[in-house]
């Protein structure tokens, strides 16, 4: 959005829009990076609950889809 704004603007972009869309852009780079963070938890959370179910101890097990599908 930035790269349209600022290469097919026939004038020169203000500071401020500039600075506005760099730190829209920073979020968007944390909450990408906690998105990814968030599945990579997920995914050992699950692979634990399988082992648990497989192992037979049940007490720590999360009622989910994929530990019921366990």
């Amino acid at each position: 959005m930035e790269h349209d704004i600022q290469y097919k603007s026939a004038s020169v972009i203000p500071t401020t829009i500039k600075r506005r869309c760099t730190a829209l852009a920073g979020m968007l780079e944390i909450a990408d990076r906690e998105f990814q963070a968030l599945e990579a938890e997920d995914q050992i959370l699950r692979v634990k609950a399988r082992n648990s179910v497989a192992s037979g101890n049940l007490a720590g097990v999360e009622i989910t889809p994929d530990a019921l599908k366990t």
